[in-house]
């Protein structure tokens, strides 16, 4: 009864996400629901950049020791895009990457084999702007970039 009331407590006073800009990167964090889709949460505040980028995928967990109960927050960084992403089918598709290879349990690392997994705490995804406009959303007008060929 207790423990319910705390969980209650701490899920009320913790955040759910966050979201933190710089001059160049919009950094979002999630902090509650991890185990369900976090590419769909992080993809309705990609949808919204008018530029090209890079993205960074990382999340920390909590880790148990077997033997002393000590508790220890671990983070894991799985890298950026290679490349730089120009729409947001090819975000999504990458996130989706990202968020299986990390977000399954069986794949978490740990310093040794006395360390066991409790949770997760938070799942961030930073984007690096490029002053690039997204394809299709170009200076353009419309007659021009539906223009076929040129002809002279």
């Amino acid at each position: 009864m207790a423990s319910e009331e705390g969980e209650r407590i701490l899920e009320e006073i913790q955040p759910k996400e966050s979201e933190a800009k710089g001059r160049r990167t919009i950094t979002w964090k999630l902090f509650q629901n991890l185990n369900k889709a976090t590419v769909d949460r992080f993809m309705t505040k990609i949808e919204e950049l008018q530029t090209s980028f890079y993205l960074r995928y990382g999340f920390t967990y909590r880790l148990r020791h077997i033997i002393n109960g000590k508790v220890m927050l671990w983070d894991k960084n799985l890298g950026g895009s290679k490349t730089l992403l120009t729409t947001h089918a090819t975000a999504r598709e990458w996130l989706q990457k990202k968020a299986d290879s990390g977000l399954t349990i069986d794949k978490i690392k740990r310093p040794n084999t006395k360390w066991r997994f409790t949770g997760w705490v938070q799942v961030e995804v930073k984007a690096i702007l490029s002053n690039q406009p997204l394809l299709g959303a170009g200076q353009l007008p419309d007659w021009l970039r539906n223009k076929k060929a040129c002809m002279p």
